[in-house]
């Protein structure tokens, strides 16, 4: 079987965004994480919401948004997918279009970190 064509894709769950000291970014500590293995042409927006809700079936009917590592990027950078668009920048990231890091966020998370 040709791998070539397939998309890895670690969801980094239940942990939570931490500011980093001196500086303007985010970083996601704790949780655990689940593998997707997806064809790299038939990833849209839609399929990668249900595919989080298949695995992570407590998320069902909740809002929440996906972010994913920047590959190259150290310190770590996370940008979010929301559209289409988003999910090719995402794949386009990827240097061999093989490996990504998605972190899934509740939204009722994030809101509760920001009023902190």
């Amino acid at each position: 079987m040709d791998l070539s064509h397939f998309c890895f894709i670690v969801l980094k769950f239940g942990g939570s965004w931490s500011e980093v000291q001196g500086q303007a970014r985010m970083k996601y500590v704790g949780g655990r994480h689940k593998s997707l293995r997806l064809q790299s042409d038939e990833i849209t927006m839609l399929l990668l919401k249900e595919r989080v809700e298949t695995l992570c079936h407590w998320l069902r009917g909740q809002p929440f948004d996906l972010h994913y590592h920047v590959n190259g990027t150290s310190p770590k950078n996370y940008m979010l997918v929301s559209s289409d668009s988003d999910v090719v920048d995402m794949l386009e990231s990827s240097y061999e279009r093989n490996r990504i890091e998605v972190v899934v966020a509740v939204k009722y998370n994030e809101e509760n970190m920001s009023q902190s």
